[in-house]
């Protein structure tokens, strides 16, 4: 049987929080792992890594909303 998962992560620029991050999505299927970029960035003090999304305002939740494949 075959398995995936879809993980949201930020690669910051190690330490820097003043500085947005791109976010990338990562695809598992059946072990193997594919890893795409976004082509949308986010402060990294604006990034939840425990739910994979952008926390907060108005124009995270877009961020989010894309994220997602919804239209705005």
């Amino acid at each position: 049987m075959s398995t995936m998962g879809v993980l949201f992560f930020i690669r910051s620029n190690r330490g820097n929080d003043d500085v947005e991050a791109p976010i990338y999505m990562r695809v598992t299927i059946a072990g193997e792992r594919y890893e795409l970029g976004t082509k949308r960035l986010v402060l990294p003090a604006n990034w939840s890594a425990d739910s994979g999304r952008a926390k907060g305002t108005r124009q995270r939740f877009r961020t989010n909303l894309k994220l997602k494949g919804g239209s705005i």
